[in-house]
């Protein structure tokens, strides 16, 4: 059994199984196709008066620990120099190190989360760049599972410029997976346009499959 929760507010929600695409639906019933995306999954096993304790993890623990109680997120992204992908592409066994153009980026953007929640700080609000050392520091990051309590792609995907692909990363139109993406979390008034959140245009694309060398990807998003 799936139970789908839609918003906190108005606590609407839909419960079903999941069927084939070539089921055959009984009259009274119909079918609900969940688009791609990030979700928060949860898995329970037990009696139905025992959801309680499901409900109080998720609310207020996990949910505010995604987000440290600050409503608001600023999404930083830098492309990445289409010639060190050549470089890549061109070198089979190309070894990534802490040096590189990557590397570089990634720590770039970190920078600029870190400054821009100092100064949102020093204008008196809340603020919390989502760099790496921050992550390290608050102990939000997993090293084993290389992932942290609110990513920069699931901000990403929030903001409705891109989605997930087949490989797992945040695309957009105009630079596909090659960027680098740092957040700050606030609660300084920003402005906000609410965006439909876009579902994977990969289609039948499997370039990212057929080339992955250790082949651990599935072609599915």
């Amino acid at each position: 059994m799936v139970t789908i929760y839609f918003d906190k507010q108005l606590s609407r929600f839909m419960v079903g199984i999941t069927v084939p695409t070539s089921f055959s639906v009984p009259n009274g019933f119909f079918t609900y196709e969940i688009e791609a995306g990030e979700y928060a999954v949860f898995q329970f096993k037990g009696l139905y008066h025992e959801l309680n304790r499901v409900y109080r993890y998720i609310y207020p623990d996990w949910y505010t620990r995604q987000n440290r109680g600050l409503p608001y997120a600023i999404l930083i992204g830098i492309a990445i120099n289409p010639q060190f992908i050549k470089t890549v592409y061109d070198s089979p066994h190309y070894v990534h190190t802490l040096n590189d153009e990557y590397a570089q980026t990634e720590n770039h953007a970190g920078l600029i989360a870190d400054k821009l929640a100092d100064r949102l700080v020093r204008k008196g609000y809340k603020a919390l760049s989502q760099s790496d050392n921050t992550l390290i520091t608050e102990n939000t990051f997993d090293f084993t599972t290389k992932t942290s309590v609110l990513p920069h792609k699931t901000i990403a995907v929030l903001s409705g410029i891109g989605y997930i692909g087949k490989n797992n990363l945040f695309i957009t139109t105009e630079y596909g997976a090659v960027q680098c993406l740092g957040t700050v979390l606030t609660n300084a008034p920003i402005s906000i346009m609410k965006y439909k959140i876009k579902s994977s245009q990969c289609g039948n694309c499997n370039i990212c499959k057929d080339v992955c060398p250790q082949k651990v990807l599935n072609g599915v998003c």
